[in-house]
């Protein structure tokens, strides 16, 4: 008898066990295709021989996945004296086979896949899925091998070249590249975040003194950026490296935005936070508290600052759809009180609504509350569309925090919250399936009610500071010099999703700083010849470079020269070739 395909498993099991019953054991069976390590060693138990492997090897691992299946059966030493099937082994067997969880492992991952998401070109096969998934694309296979060494600051000293905020993504990136690590299938991934958070414990102090230098005054082109939180720490640290006269203003008292205000202690202390905002300020940025955002439109800022970048978040709520008249807050409102240590007064039972790092924080938090006894979270997809990072689920549930899939508040009054029970759909546009509502409801004792259901951009704040609007809502301007970045232009986002907005659109600013200069250079000539096409009849000379210019060239290309002393061709040709790789250099910084 022949078997084969691990989905066959179960049936395969099951008729094995039929026929060494009838057979008493004497009908050699073998098994092909479907065995793998988390079933190998029962097959082998059981007398099960010869066991062949095929598709298993054209997953990450290879031919090592065989090493890795040769030495566990080598526990199994009492099977090699088998002569014959064990009639009740392989019966457990088939048992055990029915539960899909025992020879098909993938929860640890969730959806991640440790593949990159766009297809390789002819010869880049060799890109790493880890810096591939990381949005702002870090070097993280060299400073991962200079931390191996040792090497702390020179690897710190690389982050840095890419993130500006590498203390607060060492504690709360949602490390992407982790979730397509290549080693997933292995060991398990590596701990880049890990690795990145100890380079800026060991290293920061090294490479303040050894490493980093001080910038040059910066050149007279005026910044200003709205929001010191991570999108505007971020645009305020990469604007400074490449040469802007940079100005923060911020509404709070503090810098540091969602992050300082709202995200608990027990995710990021707050000394770790103030030292990525420290580092910025150390860059010569300038910045203002209390300011009054209503105040800093674009006709208001343009007369003083050449760019302007509005990175005021997302911090309007997304309210859900309920009945009744029960006690609900939106989750950033509640961190942020409990934050500031507020007498809340909860309640007994609290349940959140939502999936996301949010809802694991607020629920975390709300345990954490005095006179709260149970908290729970309900989320109407399953835990396999679940949004939130796997460390911060299991984190909640080692504090005590209940969860419900597949139920979505309905109506909430009299300390009772009515919730539907959820089915799933068809995969959305985010690719997860939609949920849908059934006819079955649920009753939960409920004292308050805690949405995290994400948040949205300030459309009339938005209009307030004069920016124009798209026929799908998304604010715009024709204004190359103004940009919005981080969550008030993408939704609801990262830390390291913030950062790498904050690049690109620092890096538009370079490129129009550049343009402006190269034009200018282009235009020192006034006589009038570039606003128009030259002729066989042109006679202004200015182009005229095997020729030179005499005292009457009356042009008035070079009138400006003439209280200077002259340099020659090459030595003009050397200056601007130095000024140019000055400002390329600092464009290179970011």
């Amino acid at each position: 008898m022949y078997m084969s395909g691990r989905t066959l498993l179960p049936i395969s099991t099951s008729i094995a066990t039929l026929l060494s019953k009838e057979f008493n054991g004497e009908l050699p069976v073998s098994y092909s295709g479907g065995a793998n390590a988390l079933t190998v060693k029962d097959l082998f138990e059981a007398g099960i021989r010869p066991i062949t492997v095929a598709t298993d090897m054209l997953k990450p691992g290879g031919y090592t996945r065989l090493t890795q299946m040769v030495n566990i059966t080598r526990g199994a030493k009492e099977a090699f004296k088998m002569s014959k099937i064990d009639v009740d082994k392989i019966a457990l067997l088939a048992e055990k086979a029915k539960d899909p969880t025992y020879y098909i492992s993938k929860e640890f991952r969730g959806l991640n896949k440790a593949k990159v998401g766009d297809a390789l070109g002819l010869t880049d096969c060799y890109v790493a899925p880890c810096v591939s998934a990381c949005p702002i694309h870090q070097d993280i296979p060299d400073y991962i091998h200079l931390a191996g060494e040792g090497k702390y600051a020179e690897a710190l000293a690389l982050i840095y070249e890419k993130n500006a905020l590498p203390n607060i993504t060492g504690w709360i990136c949602d490390h992407q590249c982790q979730n397509h690590c290549t080693r997933m299938d292995y060991e398990g991934p590596v701990q880049i975040r890990a690795i990145k958070k100890l380079a800026a414990e060991k290293g920061y102090d090294e490479y303040k003194s050894e490493i980093w230098s001080e910038l040059e005054e910066p050149a007279d082109v005026k910044a200003v950026v709205i929001g010191a939180g991570p999108s505007g720490l971020s645009t305020a640290l990469f604007l400074a490296r490449a040469g802007f006269d940079v100005t923060i203003k911020e509404r709070e008292k503090n810098a540091g935005g969602v992050v300082k205000n709202v995200i608990p202690n027990f995710r990021i202390p707050e000394e770790v936070v103030q030292k990525d905002i420290d580092f910025v300020l150390e860059h010569g940025v300038k910045i203002e508290y209390g300011v009054e955002l209503k105040d800093e439109t674009i006709a208001a800022l343009k007369a003083n600052y050449d760019y302007l970048f509005y990175c005021v978040g997302a911090e309007k709520e997304n309210k859900i759809k309920l009945e009744g008249n029960g006690r609900v807050m939106d989750a950033i409102s509640f961190l942020a009180d409990s934050k500031e240590a507020k007498d809340l007064a909860l309640g007994k039972n609290i349940v959140i609504c939502g999936g996301g790092n949010t809802a694991m924080d607020a629920a975390r938090q709300a345990i954490k509350t005095v006179g709260v006894k149970d908290v729970t979270v309900v989320y109407r997809r399953s835990i396999l569309e679940m949004p939130a990072d796997r460390e911060e689920y299991k984190a909640a549930l080692q504090d005590g925090v209940k969860f419900m899939f597949l139920t979505n508040p309905k109506r909430f009054e009299k300390g009772e919250l009515e919730l539907v029970k959820m089915a799933l759909g068809e995969a959305d546009a985010t690719g997860r399936c939609r949920p849908v509502e059934t006819d079955e409801t649920i009753t939960l004792a409920c004292d308050a009610l805690i949405t995290a259901t994400g948040e949205k951009a300030d459309s009339e704040m938005l209009k307030a500071f004069g920016f124009e609007f798209d026929e799908k809502g998304k604010a715009i301007t024709a204004d190359a010099t103004v940009s919005l970045v981080g969550d008030v232009s993408t939704g609801p986002t990262t830390v390291v999703r913030c950062i790498a907005e904050a690049r690109k659109a620092v890096n538009a600013a370079i490129n129009a700083v550049l343009d402006g200069i190269e034009a200018e250079e282009d235009d020192e000539c006034d006589c009038g010849c570039h606003e128009s096409e030259h002729d066989e009849d042109c006679d202004c000379g200015c182009h005229d470079h095997e020729s030179e210019h005499d005292e009457d060239c009356d042009c008035g290309c070079h009138d400006e020269q003439e209280d200077e002393e002259e340099m020659s061709d090459e030595e003009l040709e050397e200056a601007e070739n130095q000024f140019f790789a000055e400002i390329r250099a600092k464009k290179a910084t970011i």
